[in-house]
Parts: structure tokens; C-alpha cells; sequence
């Protein structure tokens, strides 16, 4: 099984050298913020990654990068919001892709993608739902 991990993983500057990323919107800024409080409010830990500053994250959502983690799960869990080219009517499209890490591994396996990035934040509740550590709604 280690060795399956070690050839479907990929270093986090590997995975943000070869995407094309669109600045996350002020919108999904404040759900990002919104989730990570009720989070807390139900006692679940999903932080901003420990390895980055405030000017980090700010940083960060405008290239389009969240980077998580959730010390209950053992996860470090890389959110980017890619280029999805344009629509028939010439507006931005995007989706979010997710990616999941061993805690502080630095060894990233993608995940799926959402149309929003709140459909991914959600995600994650599952896997906490799946630990036993939620149940019912959480957001």
C-alpha cells in the first residue's frame, strides 16, 4: 500500500506548477470563513495549514489555493480553484478540485471536483461523519 501512495501522490509545488488557477471570489471567501467557524462551533478542527502566515492565505486565495488541515482526521486537504475556460457566452468558468494528504505528508492524491467550492468544504464533513464525529447537519 505504500508504495501505491508514493506513485498516485504528488508534491504540493508539483501540483500548483502545473494547474491554471483563477483568484477565489470575496464570496467564497466569506463561505470559506463561514464553514470554518461552524466547524468550530460544532468542535470539529479544520484550520488554515499551520505551515502558512495570515499574509500566506491572503496570498493564497488570491492564486486560488485553500490548504487545510484537520488534525482529527490526520488530513492536510489542498482545495484549488482551476480554469475551466470560457462558456458559450464568453463568461469565466471554474471548478474546485480538491486533493488529500496524509497530515503534514506533503504528498497530495486528488480527490474529486465541485462546481463550488462550498460543495468541497461539505466534503469534508463526510469524512468526519464517517469517523463518527459529526452527525446530522453541520453547516
Amino acid at each position: 500500500m505504500q508504495q501505491w501512495d508514493e506513485q498516485q501522490s504528488a508534491k504540493i509545488d508539483e501540483i500548483l506548477r502545473s494547474t491554471n488557477r483563477l483568484s477565489f471570489s470575496i464570496t467564497e471567501r466569506q463561505h470559506l470563513i463561514h464553514f470554518l467557524n461552524k466547524e468550530a462551533d460544532n468542535g470539529l478542527v479544520v484550520r488554515f495549514h499551520p505551515t502558512m502566515t495570515k499574509e500566506d492565505v491572503a496570498s493564497a486565495l488570491e492564486q486560488g489555493i485553500v490548504l487545510l488541515q484537520c488534525p482529527q482526521i490526520e488530513s492536510d486537504i489542498l482545495f484549488l480553484k482551476l480554469n475551466d475556460g470560457r462558456g458559450f457566452l464568453g463568461g469565466q468558468k471554474s471548478r474546485v478540485a480538491n486533493y488529500i494528504s496524509v497530515q503534514m505528508a506533503n504528498a497530495f492524491t486528488a480527490g474529486g471536483s465541485h462546481a463550488l467550492l462550498i460543495g468541497g468544504l461539505t466534503g469534508i464533513n463526510n469524512i468526519f461523519r464517517h469517523r463518527g464525529l459529526l452527525s446530522g447537519m453541520a453547516l
